[in-house]
């Protein structure tokens, strides 16, 4: 097969699914409206359940026959741009761990110190 055709029978695959997907979709939702059979309201719920399966493998697969979007170059500029966030976001990150692990480590002493206080207190109550 060409890779034209390769493409027009994922399309077809693709749409087969999610015209499945809606139609489950569909009919979950109008026997849940529409019943109280405790029974077809299980059958209802399973229904959405799978639908939402399909939705999920649709929309996760992978469209590579399809072209690039346009932009999709980056140029050295932008690139650099990037790179900088990430060293920025990465910075930010690691003072933001150490300020909490420094709130943390205050937190804790002094709640260890509260309780070797109260041990002390119980110690001295019940040698007495």
């Amino acid at each position: 097969m060409t890779a034209m055709a390769w493409r027009v029978s994922g399309r077809t695959t693709r749409v087969v699914a999610l015209v499945l997907g809606l139609a489950l979709a569909v009919a979950a939702t109008s026997a849940l409206v529409l019943t109280e059979d405790p029974q077809v309201l299980r059958l209802a719920v399973v229904a959405a359940l799978w639908s939402f399966l399909v939705a999920a493998f649709v929309g996760g697969q992978n469209r590579s026959g399809e072209a690039a979007p346009p932009g999709a170059e980056v140029s050295p500029r932008h690139a650099q741009q990037l790179e900088l966030e990430v060293a920025s976001r990465r910075e930010f990150e690691l003072q933001t761990e150490v300020r909490l692990r420094r709130e943390i480590e205050g937190v804790l002493r002094e709640d260890l110190g509260a309780l070797r206080g109260e041990l002390d207190r119980l110690r001295r109550t019940t040698a007495v």
